[in-house]
């Protein structure tokens, strides 16, 4: 009974250590990488990554936190929404991630960075709404907090990957594709 119930106990960071795409740093989660862009001076990628920004949020001048073009580093605050998960107790939950995005620019190439992760949620049981934010690690694998529905978080993880992901290959495709063409109209 015992070995049952450490092994219960024991779940959520199975599940959490098991998913090897997550990029740690230091105990963080972090997605980075280097980006090509052959040709391509500094300052016509940080005209393409400003276009990105622009044209993946609702109001750049609302996300960037840091504009130094002379430096070529663009560093925003970013949110995500990730998903409404139902749990296995039919509890409502809205997820949120929110980040920082730092772009390093220099000639030929730029550098992505996205880091900070907290995830933010709001869940609804027979005790009313509640609201809260928590480092992404933390939630994850804080079992006595109230979403501790192992698989709620674990589908969380998954989304949130993806995303992480995705944005990293449209940022690379964005500043790739417009920067090698003009249409000269």
């Amino acid at each position: 009974m015992k070995k049952l119930l450490l092994l219960l106990a024991l779940i959520p960071f199975i599940a959490y250590a098991q998913n090897d795409s997550i990029p740690m740093k230091n105990g963080k989660i972090e997605y980075s990488g280097v980006v090509s862009a052959p040709g391509k001076t500094k300052n016509e990628i940080y005209i393409t990554v400003k276009q990105w920004i622009s044209e993946t949020h609702k109001s750049s001048k609302y996300v960037i936190d840091l504009d130094d073009k002379d430096a070529g580093i663009i560093i925003i605050k970013d949110n995500i929404f990730l998903s409404n998960v139902v749990g296995k107790q039919k509890k409502f939950y809205n997820i949120s991630s929110f980040q920082t995005i730092k772009i390093e620019i220099k000639d030929e190439r730029f550098k992505y960075t996205f880091s900070d992760f907290e995830l933010g949620y709001t869940f609804m049981d027979f005790w009313g709404i509640h609201i809260g934010k928590l480092d992404a690690e933390r939630f994850f694998v804080n079992d006595t907090s109230p979403k501790n529905e192992v698989s709620a978080r674990v589908e969380a993880l998954s989304l949130l990957d993806n995303k992480m992901k995705g944005l990293a290959s449209e940022l690379n495709k964005f500043v790739n594709s417009s920067i090698n063409g003009n249409d000269n109209w």
